[in-house]
């Protein structure tokens, strides 16, 4: 059993998907359509690379120290 306040690399990553994930499906379209009009496709892609982008460093640190906390591994060189 783990120790409260630990989360498994897979806990990590599911975390992850439920923060990022709405924020790019609900919010993002509307501002992007709004700008870029007919090439909103490009942007919106744009952006899922990015999104993906932000969440595999923090899926990797998860993986690299198993065993901390999420601030634990922000701090670490």
């Amino acid at each position: 059993m783990r120790e409260e306040g630990y989360i498994s690399a897979r806990q990590a990553a599911i975390l992850l998907w439920f923060a990022v994930l709405p924020t790019a499906i609900l919010f993002l379209p509307s501002l992007v359509i709004l700008g870029a009009g007919q090439d909103a496709w490009i942007s919106l892609l744009f952006s899922v690379l990015l999104g993906v982008g932000t969440a595999i460093p923090v899926y990797l640190s998860s993986q690299r120290f198993p065993h901390h906390t999420f601030p634990f591994f922000n701090i670490q060189r």
